[in-house]
């Protein structure tokens, strides 16, 4: 597993969701500083919405009580902290959109922490970046770019439908 950021974007083709990540080079700054965890051991804390190396989700007002698979997600770095796709050239940090996690999917990493969180990093940094459309890059793209990022489970087509009914 090559440790890879985003340096320039000109590479970067925002139609291509499954481009190869590790055309990258790996640089230190902004996200990977924020994205980083403590390395402390891997415990969920629902009272303060903890949840490591896991997928977040929380309902859509209105949408969900009608298509209840549709939902709001985001990827959390090592110490269960919450990054979502939030909107346009934004990225929530610890904070989810639509409220707290209700539900979370526990995953195990690939790699060790450090790992972990540079795929975080590489996700939040591209979608930092990027416009939000609801219907084809959204919240799910996001974690879906991450899972890419780290080739979880040996699979790297990781895309928002898979995710939806994951």
């Amino acid at each position: 597993f090559k440790l890879i950021l985003l340096r320039d974007m000109d590479r970067f083709d925002p139609n291509n969701m499954f481009e190869d990540p590790t055309q990258y080079e790996v640089n230190d700054d902004d996200w990977t500083s924020r994205c980083a965890g403590k390395n402390l051991p891997a415990n969920v804390d629902n009272k303060n919405h903890r949840y490591p190396y896991a997928i977040a989700w929380t309902p859509l007002p209105l949408l969900t009580w009608i298509i209840p698979f549709i939902g709001h997600m985001g990827i959390c770095n090592s110490e269960g902290k919450v990054f979502d796709f939030a909107g346009p050239y934004f990225i929530g940090e610890d904070d989810m959109a639509f409220g707290s996690p209700t539900r979370y999917l526990p995953l195990t990493p690939p790699g060790d922490a450090q790992e972990w969180d540079q795929a975080v990093a590489i996700g939040c940094k591209v979608y930092s970046k990027r416009m939000h459309n609801l219907c084809c890059d959204n919240c799910h793209s996001h974690v879906a770019r991450v899972l890419n990022a780290m080739g979880y489970k040996g699979f790297k087509q990781w895309n928002m439908i898979i995710l939806c009914f994951w």
